[in-house]
């Protein structure tokens, strides 16, 4: 049987032999497409200039785009950036971050690129497709029409095939080790704004083919507080496999209080697709909120703008 160690070996240069399939049989992370941990090598980042006044105001909005460009200058010294951005946001864009970012126009409601850009998987051979979760906007709570559209706008740059599905989720929503395993909010994906009457099951089903998952660590979460439902890259992050990280409210009086300490004895309590138990570290947060001008609904200031295009 293939050790734990040197799987992960061979998968960090994702030339992949896939000992899954030695070692249990033929399985979802075997023998097709599979979504490799986000620490994994990469060919690119890919992110989304598309902050705008109606969203974000007119005083946030200059230092959201100073921000964006900031992150796209910093990831572009080790690595390529490729950056959607409006037709008419395209000199902005130029004068704050020249030719170190490739700027490719596009179209798009707003920035969160994570959510809205395409979920990239591989195979055994080393290809690359983009699955496309149907953004919704979050439940249909902010103008998503043109976000829908940058999940196949990224593909078609990138020249993969896109997969369909009829799961609707976003890129928040998941967070997974890359070989195997997932933890997934249900208040975000069991949602009748994304998945109206669809069951754990149904949900499992339709997902781990398609992410070469074998198992799903389920946490509550939390419905209508701030406008993604409680992504779980709010609640719990892999640092490697079998590691996590678990956010912690360190204020009494908030809402997700007593919930952080339920998703921290769920996680201590799970094991992984290798049926390991696993290691959870703490880190206490205070969360701060921004809110969205136009919904009126708030944003934890705990996510992150980007997706990664693996090779």
């Amino acid at each position: 049987m293939v050790s734990r160690r040197q799987l992960l070996q061979q998968l960090g240069a994702l030339t992949v032999a896939l000992p899954f399939a030695n070692a249990f049989g033929s399985t979802n992370f075997s023998k097709g497409w599979f979504m490799p941990d986000e620490a994994a090598k990469h060919t690119r980042t890919w992110m989304v200039f598309g902050a705008n006044r109606q969203i974000w105001g007119s005083r946030l909005l200059p230092a959201v785009q100073k921000d964006l460009a900031n992150i796209a200058l910093t990831i572009a010294k080790y690595e390529p950036v490729s950056m959607l951005v409006r037709q008419k946001d395209l000199p902005l864009a130029k004068s704050l971050m020249g030719d170190k970012v490739e700027l490719v126009v596009g179209d798009m409601n707003d920035l969160w690129a994570r959510d809205i850009a395409p979920t990239f998987v591989v195979d055994a051979k080393g290809q690359t497709a983009a699955v496309d979760f149907n953004f919704n906007g979050w439940g249909e709570k902010q103008a998503y029409k043109k976000d829908a559209t940058v999940a196949a706008q990224i593909a078609k740059l990138a020249q993969v095939p896109v997969i369909n599905t009829s799961l609707v989720m976003e890129g928040g929503c998941i967070e997974e080790d890359g070989i195997g395993t997932a933890i997934i909010s249900e208040s975000c994906t069991l949602n009748r704004n994304r998945n109206p009457g669809m069951s754990k099951a149904q949900f499992e089903d339709l997902l781990m083919p398609l992410l070469g998952l074998e198992k799903i660590i389920w946490l509550p979460g939390i419905k209508g507080r701030d406008i993604t439902d409680g992504h779980t890259d709010f609640y719990a992050r892999f640092t490697t496999p079998g590691n996590v990280v678990v956010s912690i409210d360190s204020d009494p009086d908030s809402y997700e209080y007593a919930l952080t300490r339920e998703h921290e004895s769920i996680l201590k309590n799970a094991t992984d697709a290798w049926v390991a138990r696993l290691m959870c570290s703490r880190l206490r947060r205070q969360t701060m909120y921004v809110k969205n001008t136009m919904t009126q609904t708030l944003r934890p200031v705990m996510s992150v703008f980007m997706s990664v295009m693996v090779r």
